[in-house]
């Protein structure tokens, strides 16, 4: 027996739905360069209105997947460089950073017109930052692939990456993928793009922004890297941009580079220091260094001294600190001797021995903000003594005068308010109210230098006027009369 199956019933004229969320629309980047190159043409040179007909059509343009195409259509004009891929025989648009033409950057026109693609470019990362990456794209797009573009094309491309980094539009290390091509350093090209593009640079802001796209990308102690192989010294590196018109730049780089290295140097003496390696070694060491940086005298003997102070691990009692400078100086003096050749260096370390003696912790910290720095641990109460000159144009001596002066500044210990109060109500009672002298001696003249004091006493907190037959040193200088008795 068999028995046949029946069929399901159906409903007829129903089908399933999707969701708006999985609607895939097709991709279509020659709709998207139609109806932007039609916005660029009425409203590129008026922002807010280029903007307004941007948010009018924002179901066309969909910047989200269309943001390469966006960036080459208003820079590189529709040419597909900035997606590596240059249509042969495309010429640029008018309405685009390269379509205003490869003309000096120096003309006041032409670098009107580029400025208001720039500032498209700056309002639309502002408005729109999910930009940021696509733009990092294309210029390494331009910067690997600038070899394979035209003569005037590659103008275009310096001096487009040129103004963008002089108006901090895309950061300083979007520089480096030049060095990823060796063949085109072998030929010169990339030192004829790099030059190209400081030039751009200087011209649009000045040298000091130069140097910071150059120190901030990391390339500072990397730009010999791109003369060509045969070429790669300081010495042709140096006549290279001298003769491109940039020896401003020339002596700055090799100013960064002497004082990188000789913190480099000062860390590494520091380090052998610390270790306890043999004077012999650290002096053979030195040596080897300095030949190297080709250091003058000059620099290598405070490059040594400050070294040997730097590598002291100062105590927190600062009565201690005399006797380790001292204990560091000798065991270390044999270190100054290969570099202090001349009598003239030899005042020069006379006259560091000096200064350091009254700035070391052990011999004083300032008592006011106008001295120098102090290394005086917080936890000492002794009074501190300065080296420093005091500004003041009053008369009299004492301590140095600032702004915001007080004889309870430099952390020394303040005596009891009761006794103060005790001593000012007695001289209020001894005193007529016009000729009462002051309690704390004046600061002394701008030519006068603050003194060191003994140990254990402190003329700031004497308590009686400088005219005091007691006070110590004041009595001949002070233009005040003695108390009435």
């Amino acid at each position: 027996m068999s028995a046949s199956k029946t069929p399901k019933p159906t409903l007829a004229g129903v089908r399933g739905r999707i969701r708006k969320r999985n609607i895939v629309h097709a991709f279509d980047p020659d709709q998207f360069r139609a109806v932007l190159t039609d916005i660029l043409a009425r409203t590129h040179s008026n922002i807010d209105e280029f903007f307004r007909e941007i948010s009018l059509k924002e179901e066309q343009l969909d910047f989200y997947r269309y943001s390469t195409q966006f960036f080459d259509l208003l820079l590189m004009g529709g040419t597909g460089a900035g997606e590596g891929k240059l249509q042969q025989g495309a010429s640029p648009l008018q309405t685009s950073f390269f379509g205003v033409g490869a003309g000096p950057f120096t003309d006041p026109a032409l670098r009107a017109a580029r400025s208001e693609y720039i500032e498209l470019v700056r309002q639309s990362l502002r408005r729109k930052p999910f930009l940021e990456r696509p733009l990092d794209q294309i210029v390494s797009n331009l910067l690997e692939a600038f070899v394979s573009f035209p003569e005037e094309m590659q103008h275009q491309t310096a001096m487009l990456i040129a103004v963008l980094l002089a108006r901090r539009v895309i950061p300083a290390k979007d520089l480096i993928p030049l060095l990823g091509n060796d063949a085109s350093i072998n030929n010169g090209a990339v030192l004829r793009m790099l030059t190209e593009i400081f030039q751009v640079i200087v011209a649009e802001s000045n040298l000091e922004t130069l140097m910071k796209i150059v120190t901030d990308s990391g390339l500072l102690n990397r730009l010999v890297e791109f003369m060509p192989a045969t070429r790669r010294t300081p010495e042709e590196f140096s006549a290279h941009f001298t003769q491109a018109g940039l020896p401003e730049f020339v002596e700055q780089v090799r100013r960064r580079q002497s004082r990188d290295q000789t913190a480099q140097i000062r860390a590494t003496l520091i380090g052998l220091i610390k270790e306890g390696t043999p004077v012999e070694e650290i002096s053979a060491r030195m040596q080897s260094l300095r030949r190297e940086a080709q250091l003058t005298d000059s620099v290598a003997m405070t490059l040594v001294y400050d070294a040997i102070f730097l590598a002291i691990d100062w105590s927190s009692r600062s009565q201690q600190a005399a006797e380790q400078a001292q204990r560091q100086l000798t065991q270390f003096a044999e270190l100054l001797k290969p570099v202090v050749t001349t009598v003239q260096l030899q005042s020069e370390l006379m006259i560091k021995l000096r200064t350091t003696a009254t700035t070391t912790p052990a011999a004083s910290s300032p008592s006011c903000p106008s001295c120098a720095s102090s290394t005086t641990p917080k936890s000492s109460r002794r009074t501190p003594s300065c080296t420093g000159s005091a500004p003041a144009a009053r008369s009299g001596a004492g301590a140095c005068s600032s702004p915001s002066w007080s004889p309870w500044s430099s952390g020394s210990r303040r005596p009891r308010r009761r006794t103060m109060t005790r001593m000012r109500r007695r001289k209020r009672r001894r005193l007529p109210p016009l000729s009462r002298p002051r309690l704390l001696p004046s600061p002394p003249q701008a030519s006068e230098p603050c003194r060191p004091h003994r140990r254990g006493f402190n003329p700031l907190f004497f308590p009686f006027p400088p005219s005091f037959p007691g006070h110590p040193g004041w009595a001949a200088r002070s233009p005040v009369s003695a108390p009435p008795r």
